[in-house]
């Protein structure tokens, strides 16, 4: 996993309450590049009127249950955004490139957030926004595969693709 872009923004008037949508509608703005050494762990300083923006990169098409490893002061949120093809601006959309997400409000101090449903991605959009100052850390971020038969009916083992070496890119941020 490669974290593919991190930059801190000033926090917009939300287009729409979808997680999905809120994520993608920072790519127009440049933001400042936040340091990112190619992996996680990320750390960065935001605040009311700034967000944290990261894009994570899985390398490869994944179908699990997203988690999120994060530090972050109680009521900061985090809008996960799941997409199959990386989102650019101006990028036609078709009907197989829906905007899936969710929305985690962190409770304070370092947490996991693993989703309840499945999804299919390879990248991961993550905007974080509180309404104070925050330093938020995202210290990892996951894809528990789903578990599968084979042909003889035995269980194949769960497996799990972290993203540990991201490149620099754009960053969004995110709670678990």
């Amino acid at each position: 996993m490669a974290v593919l872009d991190a930059r801190t923004r000033p926090k917009p008037d939300w287009a729409s309450p979808h997680p999905g949508a809120r994520v993608v509608q920072h790519l127009a703005s440049p933001g400042v590049p936040v340091r990112v050494e190619g992996r996680l762990p990320l750390v960065a300083s935001i605040d009311v009127h700034r967000t944290l923006d990261v894009v994570v990169d899985f390398g490869a098409m994944t179908a699990g249950f997203v988690e999120l490893d994060i530090d972050a002061p109680a009521g900061t949120v985090v809008e996960l955004g799941y997409r199959e093809k990386q989102k650019g601006i101006a990028a036609v959309e078709t009907t197989s490139d829906y905007a899936a997400g969710a929305r985690y409000i962190c409770p304070g101090g370092r947490s996991v957030y693993s989703a309840l449903e499945m999804a299919g991605l390879r990248y991961l959009y993550l905007t974080v926004h509180a309404s104070g100052s925050a330093e938020v850390t995202i210290a990892g971020a996951a894809v528990r595969e789903q578990v599968t038969r084979s042909p003889g009916g035995r269980i194949s083992p769960a497996t799990t693709r972290r993203s540990s070496s991201p490149t620099h890119r754009a960053p969004t941020a995110s709670c678990p």
